[in-house]
């Protein structure tokens, strides 16, 4: 099962992003063992929500027993548009259910839709827009800053 964690320890880069799909749970799994931080992103759908607490019950049941994987963890609230009613709750459910868990917002942006389709990076395609102050304050949060 270590064997993505072992690929990955043989690379010289910074920094690797593992984006797992839902309901993949081996994927998830060598994913989880192989970082050094897990950010859990999750919408307003109730599934979402209750998939995160298994993942965060997994990630703290392997820090506690110290075995390698990811040591940090953080929800990023993705597609959040406050319009919507389970949208404006999630944040308030999230501090509830996770007290100790770093949570951060992504709002919805049209620019990051759009740089998404053209490939090109947020930063680059529209570099003053509050997708980018969000995804910063989750680097920063990575960074340790």
């Amino acid at each position: 099962p270590e064997g993505l964690y072992d690929a990955v320890g043989e690379r010289d880069k910074e920094v690797f992003i593992f984006d797992c799909p839902p309901k993949m749970e081996h994927i998830e799994r060598l994913a989880l063992i192989a970082a050094d931080v897990a950010l859990l992103a999750i919408n307003a759908h109730p599934f979402a929500v209750k998939g995160a607490g298994g993942l965060i019950a997994e990630i703290k049941d392997r820090i506690e027993k110290q075995r390698i994987g990811a040591k940090r963890i953080a929800i990023v609230m993705s597609q959040l548009d406050k319009r919507r009613s389970l949208d404006k709750d999630l944040p308030d459910r999230l501090r509830e259910m996770f007290p100790d868990i770093p949570l951060f917002p992504v709002r919805t942006d049209t620019a990051l839709s759009s740089a998404t389709a053209m490939q090109v990076p947020i930063t680059e395609y529209a570099p003053n827009t509050k997708a980018v102050e969000d995804l910063t304050k989750i680097k920063e949060w990575i960074d340790g800053n």
